[in-house]
């Protein structure tokens, strides 16, 4: 256990969404993972009501005290459209404490009749 912990550098938690159309699932409750090395995996319950699993890696950058931006790129599953989708997600994270941050992803509509989406996630560091 305190192997796999060595390599962790954040655990964090799906919670809501704001979709730029009507009639999709706005509660998201999920959990992810990323290492170190800025690999990440997850799941969460997703805009078609509809169990998310996500990996891929995640990069990050400091903006200014406290603030970063990132984006991850991998793979999705759970959407009707595919069995597997690309993934490309730009997020800002806000530490709030020392080890407790904010996160707001921005994921732009993939297909006609879909939606934009902004997701809210907490983050624990390591």
């Amino acid at each position: 256990m305190s192997t796999l912990l060595c390599c962790v550098a954040a655990v964090g938690l799906h919670l809501a969404s704001y979709h730029s159309n009507p009639g999709f699932n706005n509660l998201n409750p999920g959990v992810y993972v990323v290492t170190k090395d800025g690999w990440t995996v997850g799941t969460y319950r997703n805009s078609e009501y509809r169990q998310s699993f996500y990996g891929g890696l995640t990069v990050q950058g400091d903006l200014m005290a406290r603030t970063s931006v990132s984006l991850t790129v991998g793979g999705i599953t759970g959407y009707k459209s595919e069995n597997l989708l690309p993934l490309a997600v730009p997020s800002l994270k806000y530490m709030v404490t020392d080890q407790i941050g904010a996160r707001v992803a921005f994921v732009p509509r993939h297909e006609k009749g879909g939606t934009a989406t902004t997701h809210l996630m907490l983050e624990y560091k390591v």
